[in-house]
């Protein structure tokens, strides 16, 4: 039992390898959004009254980042950012981990599948930042 219990317990300190992956960040968000922004000729941390920060404002939209797996925050900053900028929502996912990631994306583009709003999604890779 004891043994059993040892194992457990250091089990339990190690996260999962797919936790772990999740977690590895290649850049900072900061990084897609400026170099992606600048591209798309939008406004980068444009300032909301109420001092929250919209991570790109676009013509007709106001986009905000966000790694793959925080999807659901990126959907919610994007609702609230479009509401008091009178754009649509749009989010640039950040799909650092190519294949693993996809099922984050497809999580999001079925939250926002039946909405009355008028959503974009733009999948942000590494290679707007190396350059590949």
């Amino acid at each position: 039992m004891r043994k059993l219990i040892l194992v457990f317990a250091i089990v339990s300190l190690f996260p999962s390898t797919a936790a772990a992956n999740s977690a590895v960040r290649l850049y900072k968000k900061s990084h897609y959004q400026i170099e992606w922004c600048r591209d798309k000729n939008g406004v980068a941390g444009y300032p909301l009254p109420e001092g929250s920060r919209v991570d790109c404002l676009l013509e007709d939209y106001a986009v905000e980042f966000g790694y793959a797996d925080e999807w659901a925050q990126c959907i919610g900053l994007a609702l609230y950012h479009a509401q008091v900028t009178g754009r649509d929502p749009a989010c640039g996912l950040i799909m650092e981990h190519g294949e693993p990631d996809e099922k984050f994306l497809k999580r999001l583009l079925i939250s926002i599948k039946d909405s009355s709003h008028r959503w974009r999604v733009w999948k942000v890779e590494p290679d707007i930042i190396d350059g590949e």
